[in-house]
């Protein structure tokens, strides 16, 4: 028997762009990745929390790039990010 997926399989987006912030959700959280469609200056800094007094799970200097960062954490208190400079991102969850 084939099951069809239901809307809540499948992956949530959330684009940022420049200096920004966004707590993405509260309690457990499952980040996917993080894709960088362009930075020139700045970080991305996900932090495992409710603001940036959370636990830093990962931070994207400007050094690394553009790409797609795949990750498949979960994350237990919430998932705020923190975006700084010029970049453009967008993160996908579960």
């Amino acid at each position: 028997e084939i099951k069809m997926a239901s809307p809540s399989d499948f992956f949530k987006y959330f684009h940022m762009e420049d200096t920004d912030t966004l707590l993405i959700g509260k309690g457990p959280q499952f980040l996917h990745s993080v894709v960088v469609n362009s930075i020139s200056g700045g970080s991305v800094i996900v932090y495992d929390g409710l603001d940036a007094t959370g636990t830093v799970v990962l931070n994207i200097p400007v050094e690394s790039g553009v790409g797609t960062y795949v990750y498949d954490v979960r994350l237990n208190t919430g998932l705020y990010v923190v975006t700084a400079d010029e970049c453009d991102i967008t993160i996908t969850t579960l």
